[in-house]
C-alpha cells in the first residue's frame, strides 16, 4: 500500500515536469513584433496677413488669418516687422504676440518710426515649427507736427506740407514754420479737386491762433475752388496773427473774398508777401480778399483779374494799412476780359487808414479804378501810384473815387478813360492836400491834372501832368464846384470846350491863391463858342489872388473876365508879383527870377 502511494506521487511528479518542460519549449515572441499605433503627420499652418490700417507716426493696426492649423494646436500668432525687408522672429524689429488657436486675430503694431517704410508678415507657430505670410509694405504717417506744444511760448513746428495741412484741425493754436514748403507734389485725399489745396479753416471755422512763416518759402499753393466763398491759404481768420509768411507761383482761383493768403482776415498781418496769380469774382487781392485790424510791412506781386473790388494787395480794406506795396497788374484777365468797379492798384475798396504805401501795377477796369486804390472812404497819407489806369469813369492815378482825406500822395502813371478822369483823382469829393502829379492824363469830359471833377477841397497841390479831353479839361481839374487853394498846374493842356492852365470849367466853385503856366490849346477850331482861357475855361465865379504865364500859356484874357491875371514869364518868376496876399514865409518859396513860386513842403 505504500508503494501504491509512492507511485502515484511519482506520475504526478513526472507530468508537471512534461508540463514545465513544453513550457519551457514554446517561442517567444521578440519584443519588436509587438503591435505599435500608426504614427501622426503634422505640417507648417497656412496663414494670411490682414491689410495694414490706421497707420499713425508711431503705430498700425494688422493681424493675421491661419485658415489650417497644420495638424497641431497653434501655440504663437501674431506678426512681425522690420525695415529691410523679409522680417521673421528670429530676424526683426519688433513683433506682436496675439494668443492661440486657429482663425483670425487682429495685431496692433506700436513703437514705429514716423515717415518710415515697414515690412510687415503675419506668423503662426505650432509643433512643426514657424509659417510665414507673404509680406506687406507700409509707410508710418509724417509726424503731425515737428515739435512745439502750440502755445504762444512753444508753438507747434512745421517743416512738411502734411504737417501745413494739420493746422486745420487745431485753429485756435500756435504755430511756426521752420523750413520750405513745396506744395506741387503734396497730395491729399480730402483735397477736391486733387493735387490742390483746400483753405484751411474751410466752412467758417475760423483760424484763431497765430502763425510766423520766419520767412521761409510756401511754393506751389494751388486752388481751384471758382464756386466758392473765403479762398486762400487760410479761408477765414478772426483776430489772427499772421507774419514772415512768403508765397511763390501762387494759383488761385475762387469766387468771392480771394487771396493767396486769405479770403478774410482780421487781426495782425506783418511782413508777408505773395507772388502769383489770383482770380475770382469781387473782393480779389493780391494777399488778401477782404478784411482789416493792421496790415504792416506787407507786399504782393500778384497779377490779380476779376469782375470787382479787386486789389494788388487786398479786395476791400478796413483798419491799418502802413508800409505795403504792391505791384502786380490789377483787373480784367483771360477769365474775367471787363473787370467792373472798385479796381486798384493796392486796395479794391478801401474803409481804413493807408500810409506810407506803393504800387507800380498797371490798372483796367470800368469805373472807379485808382493807381493806388479804386474807391477810398477814408484816408491815404504819403503814398504814391506808378502804374498806368485804363477804364472808363472815374478813373485817378492813384484814387478813381475819393470821400476821403488824401494827404501828401503822388502818382506819376499815365491814366486814360472817358468821365471824370484825374492824374491824381477821377471823382474828388473829399480833401486833396499835398499832392501832385506828372503823367498823361486822357479823356472825354472832366479831365484834370490832378481831379477830373472836384467837389470838395483840392489845398496846396500842383500838376506836371500832361492833360488831354474834349470838354472841362483843366491842368488842375477839369470841373470845380468846391473849394481849390494854394495850387498850381505846369502841364500843357487841350480841349474843345471849357479848357483852362488851371481849372477847365469853374461851375460854383472857389479858386483862390494859384496859378497856371501850361500851354493852353484848343483843338476844335471850327467851334465858334470860345471857352478858353490861360487859367479857367469858363466865366469867373469866386476867382481871387490867381495868376498865370501869358508867355508860356499862349493864351491872354481881356480885364481877366476869366479869372487869371495874366503875367509874363518874368514877373511870374518875381515875388513881388504874388504881394501881399501869398504867403511866403509859411507856404511857398522862389528862386528869384529863376523859378516860378513852389511849396515849401516840395521836396
Amino acid at each position: 500500500m505504500n508503494f501504491q502511494l509512492s507511485s502515484n506521487r511519482f506520475h504526478q511528479i513526472l507530468l508537471l515536469f512534461i508540463f514545465s518542460l513544453v513550457l519551457s519549449c514554446e517561442k517567444e515572441v521578440p519584443a519588436d513584433d509587438e503591435p505599435k499605433e500608426p504614427e501622426i503627420e503634422y505640417e507648417l499652418p497656412s496663414i494670411t496677413i490682414k491689410s495694414v490700417s490706421d497707420i499713425t507716426i508711431d503705430g498700425a493696426i494688422s493681424g493675421g488669418n491661419i485658415t489650417d492649423d497644420g495638424g497641431a494646436d497653434i501655440t504663437a500668432r501674431g506678426v512681425v516687422w522690420n525695415t529691410t525687408e523679409n522680417p521673421t522672429l528670429d530676424n526683426c524689429d519688433g513683433k506682436t504676440t496675439d494668443g492661440e488657436g486657429k482663425g483670425e486675430f487682429t495685431s496692433n503694431l506700436q513703437g514705429l518710426q514716423p515717415e518710415t517704410v515697414y515690412y510687415l508678415k503675419a506668423y503662426a507657430t505650432n509643433i512643426e515649427g514657424t509659417a510665414y505670410s507673404q509680406s506687406k509694405e507700409f509707410v508710418t504717417a509724417e509726424k503731425k507736427f515737428a515739435g512745439g506744444s502750440g502755445t504762444q511760448t512753444e508753438p507747434y513746428l512745421i517743416e512738411t506740407p502734411g504737417q501745413l495741412d494739420s493746422i486745420r484741425f487745431d485753429l485756435d493754436k500756435h504755430y511756426k514754420q521752420i523750413a520750405d514748403i513745396d506744395l506741387s507734389n503734396y497730395s491729399s485725399e480730402d483735397w477736391i479737386p486733387e493735387g490742390h489745396w483746400i483753405p484751411i479753416g474751410l466752412d467758417d471755422n475760423y483760424f484763431t491762433g497765430s502763425y510766423d512763416g520766419q520767412g521761409f518759402k510756401i511754393e506751389n499753393l494751388s486752388i481751384d475752388l471758382k464756386e466758392t466763398q473765403f479762398v486762400g491759404l487760410f479761408s477765414i481768420t478772426k483776430q489772427a496773427e499772421l507774419k514772415n509768411i512768403s508765397i511763390y507761383n501762387a494759383n488761385i482761383i475762387g469766387s468771392v473774398r480771394v487771396g493767396t493768403l486769405a479770403g478774410s482776415y482780421s487781426g495782425i498781418l506783418t511782413n508777408c508777401y505773395a507772388q502769383g496769380n489770383v482770380s475770382g469774382n469781387s473782393y480779389v487781392g493780391g494777399l488778401i480778399g477782404s478784411g482789416g485790424s493792421q496790415l504792416d510791412s506787407c507786399s504782393a506781386n500778384v497779377e490779380v483779374n476779376g469782375n470787382s473790388s479787386l486789389g494788388g494787395l487786398v479786395g476791400a480794406a478796413s483798419g491799418e494799412i502802413k508800409n505795403c506795396f504792391a505791384e502786380g497788374d490789377v483787373g480784367g484777365g483771360e477769365n474775367y476780359p471787363n473787370a467792373g468797379s472798385m479796381v486798384g492798384g493796392l486796395i479794391g475798396i478801401n474803409y481804413g487808414f493807408i500810409s506810407n504805401c506803393y504800387a507800380t501795377g498797371n490798372v483796367y477796369g470800368e469805373s472807379e479804378l485808382g493807381g493806388l486804390v479804386g474807391s477810398n472812404n477814408m484816408e491815404i497819407t504819403d503814398c504814391y501810384a506808378t502804374g498806368n489806369v485804363y477804364g472808363e469813369n472815374d478813373l485817378g492815378g492813384l484814387v478813381g473815387w475819393n470821400i476821403g482825406k488824401i494827404e501828401s500822395n503822388h502818382a506819376n502813371g499815365d491814366v486814360m478813360g472817358g468821365y471824370r478822369v484825374g492824374g491824381l483823382v477821377g471823382d474828388n469829393k473829399g480833401k486833396v492836400i499835398k499832392s501832385y502829379t506828372t503823367g498823361k492824363i486822357e479823356g472825354i469830359t472832366n479831365v484834370g491834372g490832378i481831379s477830373g471833377n472836384n467837389i470838395d477841397s483840392l489845398i496846396l497841390c500842383y500838376s506836371l501832368s500832361i492833360v488831354i479831353g474834349k470838354e472841362r479839361v483843366g491842368g488842375l481839374t477839369g470841373d470845380n464846384k468846391g473849394r481849390i487853394i494854394k495850387t498850381y498846374a505846369k502841364g500843357n493842356v487841350s480841349g474843345e470846350d471849357y479848357v483852362g492852365g488851371l481849372v477847365g470849367h469853374n461851375s460854383g466853385g472857389t479858386i483862390s491863391n494859384s496859378y497856371s503856366t501850361g500851354f493852353v490849346e484848343r483843338t476844335n477850331i471850327n467851334n465858334s463858342i470860345k471857352r478858353i482861357g490861360g487859367l479857367v475855361g469858363s466865366s469867373p465865379m469866386s476867382i481871387e489872388y490867381c495868376f498865370y504865364d501869358k508867355d508860356t500859356s499862349g493864351q491872354y484874357d481881356d480885364d481877366t473876365k476869366r479869372g487869371g491875371i495874366p503875367k509874363t514869364t518874368t514877373e511870374m518868376m518875381q515875388q513881388y508879383t504874388f504881394y501881399p496876399h501869398w504867403d511866403f514865409d509859411e507856404v511857398w518859396n522862389i528862386d528869384e527870377g529863376e523859378s516860378y513860386p513852389y511849396f515849401k513842403w516840395q521836396k
